[in-house]
């Protein structure tokens, strides 16, 4: 333990400063300072306040003119001008600044929140020093996150798998059992590593269907996203080819649809309306209209798993350096909200120019 950094700061039992010669210890849950012989007196920590809140201790700056907060609310006062904060002394006996000495800093391992000086965690006893400069780059949307974010707050890319895969199981089908699964395990020849880089945000939810498509040989899983707008799920998960069909198809599924708006609209003639035949294409068309979309909803995740393991496999062979496969996998797979913009604007393009040609030929 540095015992510097305790130097002149009160013992939270006897208010006495600490000196270099005391035998100095600390709470083990909050890090408050004692003389060794006082924690025994008190028998336990004496902060309560900050077991309550469940922050930690930190010390009080010195100043000649301030007044210190207790030692026992664990708070720092801050300094009240530039050349106050200039005045901090460092372990060292020498001056840091303010924003050097208060800043707050967290362990890259277990988020504890450490000292700008510590070389080494207080809970975990991660090593500091090396982790501390390390910036914590999104692979995907390219965004420095803070040292101690598993997830990116952008876009839910995983930082770091490790931790990632290691934070709670995957839920969400049987057979998984509730098993923790690592980075590099295998699924059909790809890691689940290469497959999270691939999927992005969002990843917990597909690896475990991703899983149940390998061992189990089942190509069905249910997607509501893909279920109510299939002409738009699959551009968005970059699937343009059945994107494109799923596009086509729901324009055709959708003509009646287009010749009841218009008749309702007084734009074309009302005599379908009483029809029987266009009634029957009307309920045959909503039919095929829900098959399809339910079929969509079914094997939406299978395409995907299908295509995800096509690319990464590619990807793999054409890359041998591993931080640029990484890369390329992230690009090649995520989503594309360009992809759903392109295909509404098609579909309502299209929409329009049925109902024009509709309207021009005026159908009785």
């Amino acid at each position: 333990m540095a015992k510097e950094k305790y130097i002149g700061q009160q013992c939270a039992s006897c208010r006495a400063p600490f000196n270099k010669n005391d035998d100095i210890v600390v709470c083990p849950d909050c890090g408050t300072p004692y003389h060794r012989d006082c924690y025994k007196n008190e028998g336990k920590c004496i902060n309560t306040l900050l077991h309550e809140t469940g922050e930690e201790w930190k010390p009080v700056l010195p100043h000649n003119e301030q007044t210190a907060t207790p030692i026992a609310s664990g708070i720092a006062t801050s300094p009240n001008s530039d050349s106050e904060a200039k005045s901090a002394p460092n372990e060292h006996g020498g001056v840091s600044s303010y924003q050097e000495e208060y800043t707050k800093h967290y362990c890259p391992i277990c988020n504890n929140e450490t000292n700008h000086n510590d070389a080494f965690c207080s809970k975990c006893g991660a090593k500091l020093s090396e982790n501390r400069n390390q910036k914590n780059i999104c692979p995907v949307c390219q965004l420095e996150n803070k040292p101690f974010e598993v997830f990116c707050v952008r876009c839910g890319a995983p930082l770091d798998m490790e931790k990632a895969t290691s934070q709670g199981a995957f839920f969400g089908m049987p057979f998984i059992n509730a098993q923790q699964f690592k980075p590099e395990s295998d699924i059909d020849g790809n890691t689940i590593d290469e497959y999270t880089h691939y999927v992005g945000g969002k990843f917990f939810s597909f690896i475990p269907k991703f899983l149940k498509f390998s061992k189990q040989g089942n190509k069905t899983s249910f997607n509501v996203w893909a279920f109510f707008f299939p002409q738009f799920y699959f551009f968005y998960r970059k699937m343009n080819g059945i994107g494109a069909a799923s596009l086509i198809i729901t324009i055709l599924l959708s003509v009646p649809s287009v010749f009841e708006y218009l008749m309702s609209a007084g734009l074309i003639s009302n005599a379908l309306a009483n029809n029987q035949a266009f009634i029957n294409i009307v309920m045959i068309f909503y039919l095929l209209s829900m098959v399809f979309k339910f079929a969509c909803g079914l094997f939406a995740d299978w395409f995907y798993y299908s295509k995800a393991k096509k690319d990464i496999g590619k990807i793999k062979k054409d890359t041998v350096n591993n931080e640029v496969r990484k890369l390329a996998i992230s690009s090649k797979g995520g989503t594309s909200w360009i992809g759903v913009l392109v295909a509404s604007t098609i579909m309502v393009i299209v929409n329009i120019a049925i109902m024009m040609l509709i309207t021009a030929l005026n159908v009785m």
